[in-house]
Protein backbone atom coordinates (compact mmCIF):
# COMPACT_ATOMS: atom_id res chain seq x y z
CA UNK A 1 0.00 0.00 0.00
CA UNK A 2 2.84 2.39 0.83
CA UNK A 3 4.53 1.84 -2.54
CA UNK A 4 1.59 3.52 -4.28
CA UNK A 5 2.42 6.63 -2.26
CA UNK A 6 6.02 6.67 -3.59
CA UNK A 7 5.82 7.17 -7.37
CA UNK A 8 9.42 8.41 -7.71
CA UNK A 9 10.72 5.31 -5.92
CA UNK A 10 8.72 3.17 -8.37
CA UNK A 11 10.30 5.07 -11.30
CA UNK A 12 13.78 4.51 -9.79
CA UNK A 13 13.17 0.79 -9.36
CA UNK A 14 11.91 0.43 -12.93
CA UNK A 15 14.89 2.33 -14.35
CA UNK A 16 17.27 0.15 -12.34
CA UNK A 17 15.55 -2.95 -13.75
CA UNK A 18 15.79 -1.50 -17.25
CA UNK A 19 19.53 -0.94 -16.96
CA UNK A 20 20.23 -4.24 -15.18
CA UNK A 21 17.42 -6.69 -15.94
CA UNK A 22 17.42 -9.77 -13.69
CA UNK A 23 16.50 -11.90 -16.72
CA UNK A 24 18.80 -10.97 -19.61
CA UNK A 25 17.71 -13.44 -22.29
CA UNK A 26 14.74 -15.74 -22.88
CA UNK A 27 13.76 -18.19 -25.58
CA UNK A 28 10.41 -19.00 -27.09
CA UNK A 29 9.20 -21.61 -29.56
CA UNK A 30 7.07 -20.14 -32.35
CA UNK A 31 3.64 -21.74 -32.33
CA UNK A 32 2.77 -20.20 -35.70
CA UNK A 33 4.56 -18.50 -38.58
CA UNK A 34 5.51 -14.94 -37.60
CA UNK A 35 5.95 -12.30 -40.30
CA UNK A 36 8.44 -9.57 -39.40
CA UNK A 37 7.94 -5.95 -40.47
CA UNK A 38 10.51 -6.35 -43.27
CA UNK A 39 8.60 -9.30 -44.76
CA UNK A 40 10.82 -12.12 -43.51
CA UNK A 41 9.03 -15.03 -41.82
CA UNK A 42 10.03 -16.95 -38.71
CA UNK A 43 8.61 -20.43 -39.33
CA UNK A 44 6.44 -22.26 -36.84
CA UNK A 45 8.54 -24.54 -34.62
CA UNK A 46 11.66 -22.34 -34.60
CA UNK A 47 13.15 -21.46 -31.24
CA UNK A 48 13.90 -17.74 -30.94
CA UNK A 49 16.22 -16.11 -28.42
CA UNK A 50 15.08 -12.71 -27.17
CA UNK A 51 17.59 -10.36 -25.57
CA UNK A 52 15.84 -8.43 -22.82
CA UNK A 53 19.10 -6.59 -22.21
CA UNK A 54 19.13 -5.60 -25.89
CA UNK A 55 15.51 -4.44 -25.80
CA UNK A 56 16.18 -2.34 -22.70
CA UNK A 57 19.26 -0.75 -24.30
CA UNK A 58 17.78 -0.09 -27.75
CA UNK A 59 18.49 3.59 -28.53
CA UNK A 60 15.48 3.83 -30.87
CA UNK A 61 13.22 3.12 -27.87
CA UNK A 62 15.35 4.47 -25.02
CA UNK A 63 17.33 7.63 -25.90
CA UNK A 64 20.76 7.60 -24.23
CA UNK A 65 20.14 4.02 -23.06
CA UNK A 66 23.23 3.86 -20.80
CA UNK A 67 22.15 6.90 -18.77
CA UNK A 68 20.22 6.35 -15.52
CA UNK A 69 17.06 8.45 -15.85
CA UNK A 70 14.08 7.46 -13.67
CA UNK A 71 11.92 10.04 -15.43
CA UNK A 72 11.71 7.67 -18.42
CA UNK A 73 8.99 6.01 -16.35
CA UNK A 74 7.05 9.16 -15.59
CA UNK A 75 3.52 8.42 -16.88
CA UNK A 76 3.75 11.40 -19.23
CA UNK A 77 6.98 10.08 -20.79
CA UNK A 78 5.60 6.56 -21.24
CA UNK A 79 2.81 7.61 -23.60
CA UNK A 80 3.18 5.95 -26.98
CA UNK A 81 5.85 3.48 -25.82
CA UNK A 82 5.06 -0.18 -26.41
CA UNK A 83 4.27 -2.11 -23.22
CA UNK A 84 6.78 -4.68 -24.54
CA UNK A 85 9.65 -2.16 -24.42
CA UNK A 86 10.12 -2.87 -20.69
CA UNK A 87 10.01 -6.55 -19.73
CA UNK A 88 12.50 -7.12 -16.88
CA UNK A 89 10.99 -10.49 -15.91
CA UNK A 90 9.82 -11.54 -19.38
CA UNK A 91 6.20 -11.39 -20.52
CA UNK A 92 3.51 -13.83 -21.59
CA UNK A 93 3.75 -17.47 -22.60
Amino acid sequence: DDLAQLPFLTMCIKESLRLHPPVTIISRCCTRDVELPDGRVIPKGNICSISIFGIHHNPSVWPDPEVYDPFRFDPENMKGRSPLAFIPFSVGP
